[in-house]
């Protein structure tokens, strides 16, 4: 079966891996900025069960965790400094979120109380998206994947393919034209900031800090933009937005760089679409937030629906 991907950030990579596990089936990833240059490679690189501002527990998030955490584990074997950091400090700013995380520690034992409003989730981990997603291509490659930098600006443009997967992030918005999907699309930049000294472990409350794989250096975020005009770096924009939480979370440190892409969501709901468009199209997308969380989960969904459609 011959398939092809439209899409080389973590959903798109995550199915390819999971459909390179079927024999007879050969692949080829599509991606208009290459493996890197999304969305998912500007990621916080932040992963745990409790995304949003409420830090409910996602659904699924068990289930996804895991299988989450099993493929970067296996994308370790490549790069062994994917892996930043174990554990997020979570810093609640109302009683809701703290009863919120008193429940987490009595249901899920995942989370540890610090002090009266800062939680540690234990199952949280910090890694590197470029990493993670340079060593998924090199074992997807391995496997037999074919990896091509073009733009796909309609699926006719790939006919002579049994499947197609649809896994682009922002680039869904053009495939999709004149389909029933209700979809946001969110910009969201962060700030890369250097520190007079290392920083162990991120934190989350109303924006983030996470370590980075840079010497001293934390990466502040995110902004929320609606209406954008343009999905490269504003520095300044970056900036006005992120005041208060560069004030929080890096007060002395200096501007090192500016990064953004635009997450796309569903309208009404959290959870990514993975479905079937019709008898040779598949899509995969509208991660949001939640793209590290979910998208092995959801990758390997997909990679079965696909397999099971023959």
């Amino acid at each position: 079966m011959k398939i092809a991907i439209i899409g080389a950030g973590f959903s798109g990579l995550a199915c390819c891996f999971y459909l390179l596990q079927n024999q007879n089936v050969t692949i080829t990833v599509y991606d208009r900025k290459g493996v890197g240059g999304g969305a998912s490679a500007v990621a916080s690189g932040l992963i745990h069960p409790y995304p949003g501002l409420d830090g409910k527990r996602s659904q699924f998030a068990t289930e996804a965790l895991l299988e989450a955490k099993n493929l970067i584990q296996m994308a370790s074997v490549v790069n062994q400094k994917i892996i930043i950091g174990t554990g997020i400090i979570r810093r609640v700013s109302s009683e809701q979120q703290k009863e919120n995380f008193l429940r987490h520690i009595a249901y899920y034992g995942d989370v540890k109380r610090v002090d009266e409003k800062v939680f540690l989730i234990e199952s949280g981990m910090t890694i590197s998206p470029v990493k993670y997603l340079q060593a998924l291509k090199v074992v997807c490659e391995e496997k037999g994947a074919i990896f091509k930098k073009a733009e796909i600006s309609s699926l006719a443009d790939l006919s002579g393919y049994d499947r197609i997967v649809v896994a682009a992030g922002y680039g869904v918005k053009e495939l999709l034209l004149g389909r029933p999907y209700k979809l946001n699309y969110i910009k969201g930049q962060t700030i890369l900031c250097k520190t007079a000294s290392a920083k162990t472990m991120s934190i989350i409350e109303k924006g983030y800090m996470a370590i980075s794989s840079e010497p001293n250096c934390v990466e502040i975020g995110s902004t929320y933009e609606r209406n954008f005009l343009s999905e490269s770096p504003c520095l300044e924009t970056a900036l006005a937005l992120l005041k208060p939480k560069l004030e929080t979370f890096c007060p002395n440190g200096s501007v090192v760089n500016c990064f953004s892409g635009v997450r796309v969501t569903r309208v009404g709901h959290y959870l990514p679409i993975s479905e079937r468009m019709n008898e040779k199209v598949f899509l995969l997308t509208a991660m949001g937030s939640r793209g590290l969380l979910y998208h092995a989960y959801f990758g390997r969904k997909l990679a079965n629906l696909v397999t099971s459609s023959v």
